[in-house]
């Protein structure tokens, strides 16, 4: 794990531009607190960039956070836009191990939310307006239940979000 500024497993997310065959670093960009584990997961659209840190405590200790980088120079310097915490963000959530952005929606996982038990899962939906960032809503299975995992994976292109849930128990096929 990356440790900038001497700070134990803070770890980064490093942005890369071409030019022709050639990919250069633009930028670093780096967590600031040890074991936050910044940078586990990351996207990128546009001029705008979202980083995971699942071990992040803002909302509670290790409940995770996504954090939100916008260029306006052609990707040469990013700035720091707004950090994204579930608004019931509990400890030991591991939220942000999933992060996804699309214009100006952005989704977090939080594939251990107990909305329907154990490990059931959710998503959490963030729409930008101006430089702000605010949570839209929470997206939890119609069959959700213990044990599903919903939110493992996310992802989201214009207007439509999809999640994995690697253990949801279905009856029939995947036609």
């Amino acid at each position: 794990l990356d440790d900038p500024g001497g700070l134990t497993n803070a770890g980064a997310a490093y942005i890369y531009t071409r030019s022709g065959s050639t990919w250069t670093l633009q930028e670093t960009l780096t967590g600031s607190s040890s074991d936050e584990r910044f940078g586990y997961a990351v996207d990128l659209d546009g001029d705008t960039a979202i980083v995971g840190a699942y071990l992040n405590d803002t909302g509670s200790t290790n409940a995770g956070a996504a954090f939100v980088y916008t260029t306006s120079d052609n990707g040469t310097t990013w700035t720091f836009q707004d950090q994204l915490v579930a608004n019931d963000a509990v400890v030991s959530d591991f939220a942000a191990t999933g992060v996804a952005i699309s214009g100006n929606t952005a989704v977090i996982n939080n594939y251990r939310d107990t909305a329907a038990g154990s490990n059931s899962g959710a998503v959490y939906v963030f729409t930008r307006s101006g430089s702000t960032w605010t949570q839209q809503q929470k997206l939890v299975a119609d069959d959700a239940s213990a044990g599903d995992y919903f939110g493992w994976s996310v992802d989201i292109n214009g207007e439509t979000i999809i999640v994995g849930a690697p253990e949801e128990e279905q009856n029939g096929d995947r036609s």
